[in-house]
């Protein structure tokens, strides 16, 4: 009678772990969302590694550029706080180009979780 009750407990045991492996499964693909609107170029390919390869390129890329416009913004405005002419105005040009460029590239999710 002893192995009867053991093994009841231990299919409970298992009934639930694999219950609670299902739910976080679930909830780890619902909450993930895209960051970035990739161009038609990124999704053809043959294969699934060939559209993951093109799409990890596309994400470096747009994190360089935007890394270029910030380092450029930040010495625009260190040349804005010593009092440099036109500076003023490049800042708010190459900010607004900044903004457009990440409209292009980002969801509006997750433009509007930035801010």
């Amino acid at each position: 009678m002893g192995n009867i009750k053991k093994s009841a407990k231990l299919t409970k045991k298992a009934k639930t772990v694999k219950v609670t492996n299902e739910v976080t499964e679930a909830s780890i693909t619902k909450e993930k969302e895209l960051k970035y609107i990739y161009p038609a170029s990124c999704e053809e390919g043959k294969t699934k590694d060939e559209v993951l390869i093109r799409r990890k390129a596309f994400r470096q890329t747009v994190r360089k550029n935007i890394a270029r416009f910030e380092k450029k913004l930040l010495k625009l405005e260190k040349a804005k706080t010593e009092g440099e002419k036109g500076s003023t105005t490049e800042f708010r040009k190459l900010n607004k180009e900044l903004k457009a460029y990440m409209k292009e590239v980002h969801t509006p999710t997750h433009i509007a979780a930035l801010k």
